[in-house]
């Protein structure tokens, strides 16, 4: 389904006011320069990232586009997901830890979420999920279970080490002690990420995305990434996917086995990067998401990251529950049990069918 151009006009508006909504085609010139260049937009807006979407998982994406006066003034990224575990919605953005809408002002996120809502009930959705970084004040449930966490990088890796606490210090250090190693690379290095990667997810229980999908984001951003690999010998035992915005680096996705984790290759990766960002002139490394409390969250803040609370909102079909999407919902833990049983083999092979649809 696509949208047609869509004349949206706020009530008691003046004619000046006049928005237009479509769904832009991909490479549109005006939601490539809004998605990368506004300041409320963040790097799971990007066209880029949707067209990687797009090739890596064959989900159908909208591209909702707003203009006044042939300028662009707002963008709201969504995937279209079938599901037989979560059902049918719509999710912004897809595959990534923010989205939602980016707008100028309150008159184009209302008229973009209003246009969302129209493009769900024509879908026959049952929510749209908002991954906000902020609260919008529209009428959506939300629930704030999840943090951001943001390390800012002062002007040195000398400094920055100083301000590590010792029991940090003393992880690195065991790390390259114990003989770790620690490589930066290219579109080459994903075999070894890959391989990594697919293993820690069968050991969290959860499907492991396609490979395809990493290759069509290495197709469409190539300067935006790095692999980031921990080797003991030869032998890959970490590994993380670096991408840049802006001034800023995130990883999407990092994984150890964890059978090495006492020789401390996550201490050693993560300083590793940070001296790469340093060096490079980048402002700050976000962690992304984690639930407050957990070992994953204390590991980041334990580098100094300070949390942000997110806002995840849902646009609810009429009769439709806020739908309970954590892993640690009680009613999919016999199932991650199943999945963290199966050989290693069979989770790469069927993993990727099942991950398309938890974007």
């Amino acid at each position: 389904m696509h949208l047609d151009d869509h004349p949206h006009r706020s009530a008691g508006a003046a004619a000046h006011s006049s928005l237009y909504l479509r769904d832009a085609p991909r490479g549109d010139h005006h939601y490539v320069e809004y998605a990368a260049h506004a300041p409320a937009a963040t790097a799971y807006h990007r066209a880029e990232w949707l067209d990687a979407v797009e090739d890596g998982f064959d989900l159908t994406c909208y591209r909702l586009l707003a203009e006044r006066h042939r300028h662009p003034v707002g963008i709201l990224p969504l995937a279209h997901v079938r599901s037989m575990l979560f059902g049918n919605y719509l999710v912004s953005a897809p595959f990534g830890n923010f989205g939602g809408i980016a707008a100028d002002d309150a008159e184009v996120e209302q008229a973009l979420f209003e246009r969302a809502a129209a493009l769900a009930g024509e879908l026959g959705c049952r929510w749209i999920e908002f991954r906000h970084v902020d609260a919008h004040a529209l009428p959506l449930a939300e629930h704030t279970r999840k943090v951001r966490q943001i390390v800012t990088f002062p002007s040195s890796a000398e400094a920055m080490w100083e301000k590590l606490d010792k029991q940090m210090r003393k992880h690195v250090r065991k790390a390259e002690k114990s003989g770790l190693t620690c490589e930066f690379a290219d579109r080459e290095g994903l075999d070894d990420f890959y391989s990594v990667f697919a293993r820690n997810m069968r050991d969290l229980g959860t499907p492991v995305y396609s490979k395809r999908f990493f290759q069509a984001l290495w197709d469409n951003m190539p300067d935006a990434l790095k692999i980031v690999t921990v080797r003991l010998d030869e032998a890959p035992i970490a590994s993380l996917m670096l991408m840049s915005f802006r001034k800023q680096l995130e990883s999407p996705w990092a994984s150890s086995l964890r059978e090495y984790n006492h020789l401390c290759p996550n201490n050693l990766m993560f300083w590793e990067v940070f001296k790469y960002a340093i060096a490079r002139g980048y402002e700050c490394y976000d962690f992304g998401t984690s639930d407050r409390g957990g070992g994953v969250y204390t590991f980041k803040k334990q580098w100094g990251a300070k949390e942000y609370e997110l806002h995840r909102q849902f646009w609810l079909a009429p009769g439709q529950e806020m739908p309970h999407l954590n892993p640690s919902n009680p009613r999919y833990a016999a199932r991650i049990r199943q999945w963290q049983r199966l050989p290693l083999w069979l989770a790469n092979l069927v993993g990727p069918i099942l991950s398309r649809k938890l974007p």
